[in-house]
């Protein structure tokens, strides 16, 4: 029931009582307006009576002058006031409320007309026919018992007639009296009515609302770990301790799915530091890989080119062979230690293109790591949600950079793996010279053949010096790119680890406040 119908119900009680009781005391003042009427009624009874019997004694009187005087105005006197008292005492009987007043008035009635009866049969004919002895003995004899038990009948009367007055008059003041009793009494048990509904009203509604108002403050302070409101009244307040109720589950379970999500997002960030910190010593470790790369790549490139002048100055020799035949020992034993030592010059290309492939491999094995770890990363940054969206995007950059890492570094293993196939061509092709060198040594009449091929070898040998200067070069290119990429991968690893200590620094606010909330 809702307040509204309660306030309105306890309204429509106490206005019950109020009507029931103006109801009774209307009632009451009707008949009690009855009986004032009729006092005037039986007052004026009395005042017949007073008058009956002051006619009464008004007839003797005119009785004693009609036998004294004889004349006819007494007479008619006698006759007016019997007919008088008749009519009074017949107005009186049929007001008579009271069986006893009737019975009274009907026995004056009887004395009056018997009275009357004396006079106007009797004593009248008897005065006016000069008998006035005779007239006078029947106004003894006759009238005197008459008019004696009259005077009794009325003073019966009257007395009567004074009692069932004192009753009314008593019984009004009882019903006055009551009806204000009653009067009193319903203002008081409507009063009584009133207070108790408003007292319980307000209970009703005072009681949930303290309720509503303690655990209200206790949530103002942070404290959510109160029970619920127990109202199961359906009115406006059990409305309220509801709705309270329910906000008060839906912030104590956000405020723990914030802490939780908040320790998770600081493990995470943390987690993420390390990881990128990891990054970052692996990016140093690759910018020194890659500087030892660019060093012997240089070294190569010296290499080659050394390889390329004593090319040349083969070349120089083999023609010069031809002027002149005497020389050929001279210059057999020149091309035999030029081509010894190209041999170790390639093995030696041949034995730095094999650390250069382990460097390779190495970066192959970092960029692979790196791609693993910004994979990690993006997986951790899709746990912390919103927040890790920026960390993502870092993460994603990352893998990409790796992902390049790998390509060049497979770019830079076929390059080698080119390289030690050409150099492995030129060692044979050294040792096929060494041999061809020995049987000229033995053989002079193949020495034009042989300065030929020697001269072919060498022009060869020059083609793929140059090739193997233009791959040094194409290689310290990739180097230079690697190492770009590298400080490139290692300003991103600096940003993603201020990007995650700023994300755990938020974490550790978010966590100090929701731990300004009591969940438990």
């Amino acid at each position: 029931m809702s307040l509204r119908l309660k306030i309105l119900g306890g309204f429509i009680f106490v206005m019950a009582i109020f009507t029931i009781a103006l109801g009774v005391i209307y009632y009451n003042m009707g008949t009690l307006q009855v009986d004032v009427n009729n006092i005037p009624q039986e007052v004026e009874k009395t005042n017949q009576l007073n008058d009956v019997k002051y006619n009464v004694i008004s007839q003797t009187a005119a009785i004693r002058g009609f036998l004294y005087y004889k004349q006819d105005n007494y007479a008619e006197q006698l006759r007016h006031l019997g007919e008088e008292n008749v009519s009074a005492i017949q107005t009186m009987i049929d007001t008579a409320k009271q069986p006893s007043n009737k019975e009274a008035f009907t026995l004056l009635k009887d004395y009056q007309d018997k009275y009357n009866a004396v006079l106007s049969d009797k004593i009248v004919p008897l005065v006016k026919a000069g008998k006035e002895k005779e007239a006078n003995e029947v106004a003894v004899k006759e009238g005197l018992p008459l008019t004696s038990g009259f005077n009794k009948a009325i003073t019966s009367a009257t007395e009567e007639q004074n009692n069932l007055l004192k009753d009314v008059v008593q019984n009004t003041n009882l019903k006055f009296i009551s009806i204000k009793r009653l009067a009193l009494v319903a203002t008081l048990l409507a009063l009584l009515v009133g207070l108790l509904l408003g007292f319980f009203l307000a209970r009703s509604i005072a009681l949930p609302l303290q309720k509503v108002a303690i655990e209200s403050s206790k949530i103002a302070e942070g404290d959510l770990s109160g029970k619920e409101i127990d109202i199961h009244t359906r009115d406006e307040v059990g409305q309220l301790a509801q709705a309270f109720n329910k906000m008060l589950l839906n912030v104590r379970d956000l405020v723990t799915l914030v802490q939780e999500k908040s320790q998770l997002v600081a493990a995470s960030s943390m987690q993420l530091s390390a990881s990128s910190q990891n990054v970052a010593a692996g990016a140093q470790e690759t910018a020194l890989t890659i500087n030892q790369v660019a060093s012997i790549v240089e070294q190569v490139t010296v290499n080659t080119q050394h390889i390329a002048e004593t090319s040349e100055q083969a070349t120089t020799y083999a023609q010069a062979g031809t002027e002149g035949i005497d020389r050929i020992s001279l210059q057999m034993q020149s091309i035999e230690n030029a081509t010894t030592g190209s041999g170790e010059i390639i093995n030696t290309l041949n034995e730095s293109a094999a650390k250069i492939s382990q460097i390779v491999e190495l970066i192959t094995k970092i960029a692979d790591q790196t791609n693993l770890l910004a994979l990690n990363a993006a997986i951790e940054a899709a746990r912390a949600g919103e927040q890790g969206r920026g960390f993502a995007v870092v993460a994603e950059e990352v893998r990409k950079l790796a992902e390049q890492s790998a390509v060049a570094a497979k770019e830079i293993h076929q390059l080698i793996t080119s390289i030690q196939q050409e150099t492995n061509k030129a060692v044979q092709s050294m040792a096929d010279s060494v041999a061809q060198v020995k049987e000229g040594t033995v053989v002079v009449s193949e020495v034009g053949a042989t300065f030929e091929n020697i001269i072919s070898a060498v022009q060869s040998l020059s083609g793929e010096l140059q090739s193997v200067a233009a791959a040094t070069e194409q290689m310290s290119a990739g180097v230079q790119n690697v190492a770009a990429t590298t400080e490139e991968q290692a300003a991103t690893v600096e940003e993603v680890s201020s990007t995650s200590q700023d994300l755990a620094t938020m974490a550790d606010e978010l966590e100090s406040l929701s731990k300004r909330f009591k969940v438990s």
